[in-house]
């Protein structure tokens, strides 16, 4: 293996959003040149302002741009890189784009296409693995793939029951099955998902434990023969097998099972001649045995985590890596310092399922305290849209030990503004709460086992009077600006005695009348509930000319509000103790509904139309799957409610249909005898 030093000076990053941030600010300590890419969603968006230089790669879609091989090439060439990193997601686990680009004579930041395509296959993973002495899972990865084979290793193996893409990643193209009786729908699913996904319909099966934790370890190899671990991170807080919170040390770990998953760790790296950053990931079981499960040939989305508890940038040991220079450090030289935990803030609406949102991040800010890191792709007004993953920003925290990196991260929760659409922060503010979260006593199951978490806010009735008040005031301070006459008189004043003036706030689907008297430098109004008779003064303390920020006084109580319009009738809140609250207001004047007829099944969020399982005339019972949406790398099914036949099908595979477009329409027969009737 050659191992002389090429020194790079121009980096493209093959990807978007905060990963390509990241490694552009590496970079730029490095004295690296950075070349981002975009697609036309991007051509603003921050990673592409903060690379030295920047190439257009396409259309929107990740097929046309951040997928298109031959368009990253030609970028790196018309900018003059030497090297590309592909970042996480997108072509960064795919063997043959990292061999293009060593067949362009460019420096590939990752690990050599051989171990990438090991490792890609799951089956062959397990299989060396297997070979190699590291503990795996009972199940079955062979080459047949015949569906009767499949249903005879499932019941050889037992249940429950993990089916997933052999080609895999990220929770596509994984199902569990409890019962024998759902396992054909459960392969048929899987399959689909992964052609979709990964080109590539194989499957393994895997014996299921539902009171495992989920624990990787960070490995890295060089291309002089090292291989060392940097420890690991629980991933065990998952959704949807995408991991939510990440931490480490993990709370479930002695030191001997650190000592023993993290020697298996590195005799996975050396099984492959690993030679860059990569994760090997293990399932442990509450009796301290453990499995592998795979080994993700890229750099991690938590892998801030590790940099915090290490004091290391592993994207630039990556770069020096692929280099030609060796590792940095022997595994002597580690330690764990402190504790470290990191939070994906997605756009996503947890009370619905965890469906994917989208919209404009009207207003953006993190908070500011010492061991806190932000990474994000998004300002304010940036837009998440349905054509790549909802992940807002990374939230990372660390200190000294656990308790006080979970209350940083508590306090870091509460004072960050992301405003305009619907995100997980109130869960997330909700799960870092939780007494068995703060103890370290989960698994990957406790989500789907407190679903409460996933709830939305129910506000009592004096917070939401509260923040009608504090809108109200918000809206005086906006009328006293805009007004162009008579400004040297209170606003509100009156030359005669009148009613007083009053804002009405829609909040929770609760109309609250707010009358008001102006005083100076605020409003006075009663903000008790029915019955009670109690005045409260709202003062706005510190203004500036900003009324999207105030500080703001209720009854002596001072606090910081953070408000944002959307340009589409709502107001959203950030209530303190609260999180971000839509509100609206009530309509001036009665606008006509949508015509649609009844039966309508409607896209829940924009989407592309992935399959349609039903044609017209067809019967179908509730439940039934009728069409399949994919949207932010994830697939929606929409089902049917009750019994009916199929009177229209309104789109086709393919289709990109915004949120709220018809899909169905399903005739009942209670519509149908009503029809008679009439």
């Amino acid at each position: 293996m050659n191992t002389s030093i090429r020194p790079i000076r121009t980096l493209l990053i093959a990807n978007r959003g905060e990963i390509a941030a990241r490694i552009a600010r590496t970079c730029r300590a490095m004295g690296i040149r950075s070349v981002a890419v975009f697609s036309d969603a991007d051509q603003h968006a921050p990673h592409v302002q903060l690379a030295d230089t920047a190439v257009w790669i396409g259309a929107s879609a990740a097929r046309d741009s951040y997928l298109n091989v031959q368009a990253l090439l030609d970028a790196a060439s018309k900018s003059g890189a030497d090297a590309i990193h592909p970042g996480y997601g997108f072509l960064s686990e795919n063997a043959g784009f990292a061999q293009a680009v060593l067949d362009a004579g460019l420096i590939w930041v990752g690990p050599h296409p051989e171990a990438i395509q090991k490792m890609g296959s799951k089956a062959g993973a397990k299989a060396i693995m297997d070979q190699h002495g590291v503990p795996v899972i009972p199940g079955y990865s062979g080459q047949d793939q015949q569906t009767d084979l499949l249903l005879s290793e499932a019941r050889r193996i037992g249940f429950p029951l993990l089916v997933k893409a052999s080609a895999g990643g990220g929770g596509k193209g994984m199902v569990i099955v409890r019962e024998e009786s759902g396992l054909a729908v459960a392969i048929s699913r899987a399959q689909r998902e992964a052609l979709a996904a990964f080109g590539d319909n194989r499957l393994i099966l895997e014996r299921y434990f539902d009171q495992a934790r989920h624990i990787e370890f960070q490995i890295f190899g060089d291309r002089h023969g090292h291989a060392i671990h940097l420890f690991e991170r629980e991933c065990s807080l998952q959704r949807r097998y995408q991991k939510i919170l990440e931490e480490s040390p993990s709370p479930a770990l002695t030191e001997s099972q650190r000592q023993q998953m993290g020697e298996a760790a590195v005799t996975a790296a050396k099984a492959i001649g690993y030679d860059n950053a990569g994760t090997v990931e293990f399932i442990a079981m509450p009796d301290g045995s453990f499995y592998f499960l795979e080994v993700n040939t890229r750099l991690q989305v938590e892998h801030p985590v590790t940099e915090m508890i290490t004091g290391l940038d592993l994207v630039r040991e990556q770069i020096q890596v692929a280099e030609g220079r060796p590792l940095s450090w022997q595994q002597a030289d580690l330690q764990q310092n402190g504790y470290a935990l990191e939070l994906r803030l997605y756009a996503e609406d947890t009370a619905a399922g965890y469906l994917p949102s989208s919209g404009t991040v009207v207003d953006w800010k993190a908070p500011e305290l010492e061991g806190f890191r932000c990474d994000t792709g998004v300002q304010s007004g940036s837009v998440i849209g349905s054509d790549y993953d909802p992940m807002i920003a990374k939230l990372i925290a660390h200190a000294a030990d656990r308790t006080e990196a979970f209350r940083k991260m508590e306090w870091a929760l509460e004072n960050l503004v992301c405003l305009g659409l619907t995100t997980n922060q109130t869960f997330l503010q909700r799960l870092v709460l939780h007494p068995d979260v703060q103890a370290g006593e989960y698994h990957t199951h406790f989500l789907d086992q407190n679903p409460g978490l996933a709830s939305g806010i129910a506000l009592s009735e004096m917070a939401a009077r509260q923040i009608a008040g504090a809108l109200s005031l918000r809206e005086h301070l906006i009328q006293a600006a805009q007004r162009q006459q008579l400004k040297n008189l209170p606003s509100g004043w009156r030359n005669v005695p009148g009613p007083s003036p009053k804002h009405t706030w829609i909040v929770q689907g609760q109309s609250i009348d707010v009358p008001y008297r102006p005083i100076p430098g605020g409003i006075r109004v009663s903000l008790s509930e029915a019955g009670a008779s109690a005045v409260q003064t709202i003062d706005v303390l510190q203004q500036g000319g900003d009324v999207n920020h105030l500080r703001i006084q209720m009854d002596g109580l001072q606090n910081n509000w953070h408000f944002a319009e959307n340009g589409q009738g709502s107001v959203w809140v950030s209530m303190p103790g609260q999180g971000p609250i839509e509100v609206t207001r009530p309509l001036r004047f009665p606008i006509a509904e949508a015509e649609l007829s009844s039966g309508g099944y409607l896209a829940p969020i924009p989407a592309e139309v992935s399959g349609i399982l039903v044609e017209e005339g067809q019967a179908v019972k509730e439940g039934d799957p009728l069409v399949i949406l994919y949207s932010m790398k994830m697939e929606h099914t929409i089902s049917a409610e009750q019994d009916g036949i199929i009177a229209a099908v309104h789109v086709q595979t393919g289709d990109r249909v915004e949120a709220g477009a018809v899909l169905i329409q399903l005739e009942t027969q209670a519509r149908e005898a009503a029809k008679t009737e009439a």
